[in-house]
This record gives structure tokens, sequence and C-alpha cells, in this order.
């Protein structure tokens, strides 16, 4: 009587989304009648069935736990970059660190450029005087000294139109 009434009762109990609903299999035991104390744990037994489980206050999936850890790493690293980020990329409006970046969709001419800008090594007049770099050329073909920056000014440099990266070029 006891078997049949928790068999059916046992898949349409509330249970954690994780948990399968299973199937109840129950053996009597002759020698564990004459227990002390076992009608009292038969009947808290059947106390314990009866209520529905208690869910513990603030449980989430392991799913959700890592993408509310994602989003707070993700929250701290914007934070961390907006005030700390080299004085270079705040030159350049380089926003906040990014796994993918979007500087990277940009042609590869300019992507080196940038990439020479954030570091300061390159064909740079400050670079090539603290180096003591004799006979170094100085100046870009629009006669103005070589800057950092200066390719994203220079009239030599912003009439092109580079072609576009080749992720997003048709492969023919």
């Amino acid at each position: 009587q006891l078997e049949q009434a928790l068999s059916q009762d046992w898949p349409l109990r509330i249970r954690l989304p994780h948990i399968p609903p299973g199937k109840v299999k129950a053996y009597w035991i002759p020698s564990h009648s004459s227990i002390l104390g076992n009608d009292l744990a038969e009947a808290s037994a059947r106390e314990e069935l009866s209520t529905p489980p208690t869910i513990p206050r603030g449980y989430v999936s392991l799913d959700t736990a890592k993408n509310r850890i994602k989003a707070e790493v993700s929250t701290a690293m914007n934070d961390y970059w907006d005030r700390h980020a080299p004085v270079s990329y705040r030159e350049l409006a380089i926003d906040s660190y990014s796994r993918h970046p979007k500087e990277l969709s940009l042609a590869r001419p300019f992507l080196s450029r940038l990439y020479t800008a954030r570091s300061g090594r390159g064909d740079f007049a400050e670079y090539h005087r603290c180096f003591n770099h004799e006979g170094a050329n100085l100046h870009c073909g629009c006669r103005q000294l070589k800057a950092t920056l200066h390719f994203l000014e220079c009239h030599l440099t912003t009439h092109r139109h580079p072609r576009a990266p080749a992720s997003s070029r048709d492969s023919k």
C-alpha cells in the first residue's frame, strides 16, 4: 500500500530542474521490523515525503553562476581600464579592454600604424631623437614632423581608401 502510493507520487514530486523523475522500488526486509524506533523512522519518512523539498534561498544553477561571474569580471575589467588605460590608448580613443577588439577589423596598413602608435616604437621623430639615430628622416613627406598620431591627420595617408581586411573580402 505504501509502496504503491509512493511509486505513483514519486514522479510528480517537486524536484530541482537537474534531477530526473526516477522510479521507486521498495523492498520489505523482515529483520528490520523488530528494530527499536523503526516505526518512528517510517512515520518521519512519510512526513518528509509528503512535504515538497525546499530550495535553498539564493540557489542558482552552475550556468547562471558562470554567467554572473563573467559579467562581473567584464564590468570590473572595464572599470579598471577606464581608470588605468595607458595614455597612448586614451589618445587613440580605445575605450575598453576586450577579448575581440574592434581595431582588429581595420585594414592592415592602418592596424600596423595603430600598433606602432600605441607602442611609441617606430619611425617617429621622438623615437629617433631618444636613441640618437643620426641621419634619420624626422619629417613626413608632407613636411610635418613624424609623430605617433600624425598618420591620422596627414593628407598623404588619409586620402587613401585601404582594402578591407582579408576576412571580409570575398574569396574567389
